[in-house]
């Protein structure tokens, strides 16, 4: 049985609002959709505050791979290719984004104890962080892949909070790259993170 439409009531006329001017409407509803925006990416960075209080009190181990040598020139090269192509502003900004994805395998790394290389850059592929031993479960395998793409993750809703807030095309750029890249390192093929954490899952059943 189909539930019947509920009979039409009649409600006494009510006042209209006051006209605004059309300039101010607009500008009104732009300042709601930016702060809905505003909003949508807080909540979104809320997820993260274990990112947050981890950079805030581990943060020298997070710059770790700036002290290495090995690592600062390959991210100043990668940084000059990328410059080459974009300008240097996003190159910077692209290189850091690829630097805070692979901290966050190397934090994974170190709270399970597993040694490993500092991040290593290739100019046009990214970085790589080469481990020196291999981790004890599969569970621990799958966390340690898929650290890299949650880090990365924060770092593009970063970039999409300071492009919103600013009106940057700069960090909206590097928001919608950053996503992308890490949305396809979950890609449950070849070395890419995603493998790590599928590899775990076919183990487990």
């Amino acid at each position: 049985m189909q539930p019947e439409d509920p009979q039409p009531v009649s409600f006494p006329p009510q006042p209209q609002a006051p006209q605004l001017p059309a300039g101010e409407a607009s500008s009104g509803g732009e300042g709601k959709k930016k702060l809905g925006a505003i909003g949508t990416i807080g909540a979104l960075l809320l997820k993260f505050k274990t990112l947050g209080l981890v950079i805030l009190t581990k943060g020298k181990l997070v710059l770790l791979g700036l002290t290495k040598l090995n690592t600062l020139l390959s991210m100043l090269v990668s940084i000059g290719f990328y410059w080459a192509l974009y300008g240097w502003k996003f190159g910077l900004g692209f290189v850091l984004s690829i630097y805070v994805h692979e901290m966050g395998h190397v934090m994974a790394l170190a709270r399970y104890g597993i040694p490993a290389s500092p991040p290593m850059f290739i100019p046009g592929f990214g970085a790589f962080v080469r481990l020196k031993a291999y981790p004890a479960s599969p569970g621990e395998d799958a966390r340690v892949g898929l650290a890299g793409p949650l880090w990365g993750l924060g770092a593009a809703l970063a970039c999409m909070g300071i492009g919103v807030i600013t009106g940057s095309g700069l960090f909206t750029a590097l928001a919608k790259v950053g996503a992308w890249i890490n949305v396809f390192n979950l890609i449950p093929v070849w070395q890419l993170d995603g493998s790590r954490g599928f590899r775990a899952l076919t183990r487990h059943h």
